[in-house]
């Protein structure tokens, strides 16, 4: 049993007592009752402090669940195929949910917080504590086009990317995914109320506190580019776990983990954080490393939706898949913003 759920069975057994020990007597008016500390207080004309006491106990258990669970930031360069690694982490409908592309009508331009299916029933604290960075939440449409829409929204009228979305998935048992917008593309807001160049980044910084680990999603030509460096430097917070996700190597150019580990040893010195790789198979023939990882090989074959599977470098064995370890991963800034 972890410590939070120590607590947790701690403050239940409080709450049990509070809620439904006898704990005082009524002797008249007739008939005799016995009374819990809530229901004595409800009888008794103090029906609104039983209220809040109740709803102090369901915040406070949110906030021990909430913390508990990694809030994942995934971000990147443009068209590196973001939406793919948040994708991988979902079921079947939730992936429909998702709009993947390479043109601004398939991008992402809003928040998106993808969250366990346990959480549906106490939404609104976490509304509340999404709203402490923004400015306010939607739903997520179930409907796949809808959802779609609502994703790329970008409404010259209303600055939609300061609410973001809100979605549950039955895959998310114990981590939630922050799908981020591209932080490179011009953000079409209200004219005059924001600069285009530096919104997004603005938005995005304020998203590391809510998050335990930044998942930075970029390609093999792009992570000596100057511009991934600058990126990294507006959007990381240096107390933020990093993670580099290299997408879509083609396995037709022979470019092994252990040539990425020697031709780019410069960058791995230079950005301090965890490398991991997805090769862009298109059933070809596999080098003879790859066909050794049977892991990763079944993952990659099993996928139907054509997602990338990022293995860390250097290469463990067996290898140490990414969607396994982000679930490491504790903590987050929920504690501090729940005030109890």
């Amino acid at each position: 049993m972890t410590a939070s759920e120590t607590r947790m069975e701690q403050i239940k057994k409080v709450w049990e007592g509070i809620s439904k020990n006898k704990v005082a007597n009524q002797k008249w008016p007739y008939p005799e009752s016995n009374f819990s500390l809530l229901e004595a207080l409800d009888s008794w004309g103090y029906k609104s402090l039983s209220s809040e006491i109740n709803d102090q106990y369901n915040l406070l258990e949110s906030a021990i669940i909430y913390s508990n669970t990694p809030i994942v930031m995934v971000s990147g360069m443009l068209n590196a195929g973001k939406s793919s690694v948040t994708a991988s982490f979902l079921n079947q409908s939730s992936k429909d949910r998702i709009p993947r592309g390479l043109g601004r009508r398939d991008g992402t331009h809003r928040f998106v917080l993808w969250m366990p299916e346990s959480w549906e029933g106490k939404i609104e604290h976490m509304r509340k504590f999404v709203t402490s960075s923004f400015s306010g939440t939607e739903d997520l449409p179930i409907d796949p086009d809808e959802a779609k829409k609502a994703y790329n929204a970008t409404n010259a009228n209303t600055d939609l990317l300061s609410i973001p979305l809100l979605a549950f998935d039955s895959e998310l048992q114990d981590i939630a995914i922050l799908d981020c917008p591209d932080a490179q593309r011009k953000h079409e807001g209200p004219a005059g109320t924001y600069d285009p160049k530096t919104i997004r980044e603005e938005f995005l910084k304020k998203a590391n506190k809510l998050c335990a680990v930044l998942l930075f999603v970029t390609d093999l030509t792009r992570i000596e580019d100057q511009s991934t460096f600058d990126l990294l430097n507006k959007l990381h917070d240096s107390s933020l776990p990093l993670l580099i996700l290299i997408n879509s190597i083609n396995p037709e150019k022979k470019f092994s983990p252990e040539n990425f580990i020697t031709d780019y040893q410069n960058i791995m010195a230079k950005i301090k954080a965890e490398y991991y790789l997805a090769y862009n198979f298109n059933d070809k023939e596999f080098d003879s490393w790859f066909e050794s990882n049977q892991t990763i090989y079944s993952s990659r074959k099993l996928d139907k939706n054509n997602l990338p599977v990022f293995f860390r470098i250097p290469v463990d064995n067996p290898p140490q898949i990414l969607n396994d370890r982000v679930r490491e991963f504790q903590g987050n800034s929920l504690s501090e913003l729940f005030v109890l």
